[in-house]
């Protein structure tokens, strides 16, 4: 099986780059975090992360985050291009 991955976002200030890797059945959910306010906001980055899976019943996938201090609202938006781009090369 062909790998399906995808990126969405920049590594500039103030903005976030998620990176999806889709995961064979029964895998779960995977997510790495890299940001600049870390210490700060892990937890908050992560409950988005994990309501936005939830809300589009997203399985088996690793998720990694570059976080640049980014809005809620942004990390969703990558999030989600991220999602559509990989099941988008999943379906070629």
């Amino acid at each position: 099986m062909k790998q399906v991955e995808a990126t969405a976002g920049t590594d500039d200030r103030g903005d976030v780059q998620v990176h999806v890797i889709k995961l064979k059945s029964g895998s779960g959910i995977d997510i790495a975090l890299e940001s600049r306010v870390k210490s700060l906001y892990a937890e908050e980055i992560l409950k988005t992360v994990r309501k936005t899976l939830k809300e589009l019943k997203v399985s088996d996938m690793r998720v990694e985050i570059n976080d640049q201090a980014a809005f809620d609202y942004v990390i969703t938006a990558r999030l989600e291009t991220a999602l559509r781009r990989v099941q988008q090369a999943g379906n070629r």
